[in-house]
This record gives C-alpha cells, sequence and structure tokens, in this order.
C-alpha cells in the first residue's frame, strides 16, 4: 500500500534557514571591513568564498546601470551544504545538512558569534526568521495519490486546494503583535511531481513554514533586550508546534515533532 515517507529516515528537513535583519545598512566602509574578517575567519575553517548574487543600481533619469556598492557576499563549506550569506542588512545562513535542532543551533551560534557584533555595534537588530522546508515523498503514482495520509483536517492549509486531483498548492500567512514585536507566520504547501530513479515521476510534497518576530513601534530596545539564541528557540518550537498541527499525528511522531522528542 502507498505511503508518504519523509525524505530522511529520522526527520523530514530538506533544507532550513536562520536570517538576522539590521536597521539601517551597515555604511560600506565598515562593512567591507566586516566581509573581510569574516572571510579570514571563515576559510581558517575551511569555507570559500562563493558566487554570491548581484545588486545593481538604476539611474532613473538616465538609464544608466552601475553595480550596488557595499554588495552582498557567500561563503561556502567544503561539503556545499552550508552558506553564509552576508550584505549591509542582512546576514543569513542556510543549510541542507540537517540532523536536530541542538546540531543547527550549535552551527548558527559559531556564525553568530563572528558576524553579529560587528553588525550591532553599528547598527540596530530589527529581525529575527526562521525558516524550514519540510518532503515527503509518496510511494505510489498519481492514480492513487491520498493527501490525507499525510495532512491533517486543519484550518491553514486551504480546503479547496487539497480538493485538486494532482498539483496543488497553498499558501497561508498572518501577523501576530505583542509588546514591542511583531510576528509573520507562512506556511506553504506544495504537491508537484517529482522524478525518482526508475520509478519515473511520482508525487511528492513539498511543506514550508517560517516565522520571522522584528521590532515593531517606537523603539527597538524592548526587541534586542532579548538574546538571538533565546528567540530562535521560540520561534523553533511554535514552527514545531505549526507543523505538527497540519501533519497526521503517526506521520509527526515518525519525524519526531510529537512531544518528548528532540527534532
Amino acid at each position: 500500500m502507498a505511503e508518504f515517507s519523509p525524505i530522511f529516515p529520522a526527520h523530514a528537513v530538506e533544507r532550513c534557514a536562520v536570517s538576522l535583519s539590521f536597521r539601517p545598512e551597515v555604511p560600506e566602509k565598515p562593512y567591507q571591513r566586516i566581509l573581510v574578517n569574516a572571510r579570514q575567519a571563515f576559510e581558517a575553517k575551511g569555507f570559500k568564498l562563493g558566487q554570491g548574487p548581484t545588486g545593481f543600481n538604476i539611474n532613473p533619469a538616465t538609464g544608466q546601470v552601475t553595480p550596488m556598492k557595499g554588495g552582498p557576499s557567500l561563503l561556502v563549506s567544503p561539503d556545499g551544504q552550508t552558506q553564509i550569506f552576508m550584505a549591509p542588512d542582512v546576514i543569513t545562513i542556510m543549510t541542507s545538512q540537517y540532523l536536530r535542532w541542538s546540531n543547527l543551533k550549535a552551527q548558527i551560534e559559531m556564525v553568530l558569534r563572528t558576524l553579529e557584533p560587528e553588525y550591532t555595534a553599528l547598527v540596530d537588530l530589527f529581525a529575527v526568521k526562521l525558516e524550514y522546508w519540510d518532503r515527503f515523498n509518496w510511494t505510489g503514482t498519481w492514480d492513487d495519490l491520498d493527501v490525507d495520509k499525510l495532512l491533517s483536517a486543519n484550518q491553514i492549509v486551504s480546503a479547496q486546494a487539497r480538493s485538486a486531483e494532482r498539483e496543488w498548492h497553498s499558501h497561508s500567512g498572518w501577523f501576530l503583535y505583542q509588546d514591542g514585536s511583531r510576528r509573520l507566520v507562512n506556511v506553504n504547501v506544495n504537491v508537484q511531481g517529482i522524478l525518482r530513479p526508475g520509478a519515473g515521476e511520482s508525487p511528492s510534497v513539498a511543506i514550508y513554514t517560517m516565522m520571522q518576530d522584528e521590532a515593531f513601534g517606537p523603539s527597538l530596545e524592548l526587541f534586542e533586550r532579548e538574546p538571538v539564541s533565546s528567540k530562535l528557540d521560540v520561534l523553533h518550537e511554535e514552527l514545531k508546534a505549526i507543523l505538527e498541527g497540519i501533519l497526521l499525528p503517526e506521520v509527526s511522531h515518525k519525524i519526531g515533532l510529537r512531544k518528548g522528542r528532540s527534532h
């Protein structure tokens, strides 16, 4: 009988990312110094300079395009599975080498110990974001696809979308407010076909969950009071609860979301 299987035996995380956003942007000269220091620190750990996206400025009067000063930079781990993205207003750590939260958190803290003080000495921390991409592959075909063997009856995933016979996409997002901050939550579910060796195309369900806490109000002081590490712990637990809420209990247990196991 066909079933949904997580992409790994112990979890379904395809990749995950943590981002810190700052306001205002770090000025160009200090930012260039941050890049030099970061490259020296992380190249000593085996990271290599990658090909980051290029920013451009467009003069609206003349149409002239010039490279943006103080543009983004990308560092890539030796195995290519972890990337550190830096721009004047953001630090992002993305990895496809997820084991458990404790492992990811240790990796994040290693990066932020080097980079965060360099930014916050000059500008204010404005937002902290945590993202997960989970994937479950259907062992059958489109003809016998049954998303009810993966997803619970819930109000987050569109009932209209999940009634489709083949591919579908559901996007949900909302804001929550509390003293000194605003929280953005996104939940996307995407049913698509993927090519599997020897099996042709078969259905796959990708679930994207994201939570971002950002400063809201006239002062950043209340938002900055809580350490980034503590903010990330809260976001991780809240995202676990959301994912558990849209999956069947037996699926949640299989990937370690159920209470008592560390996801």
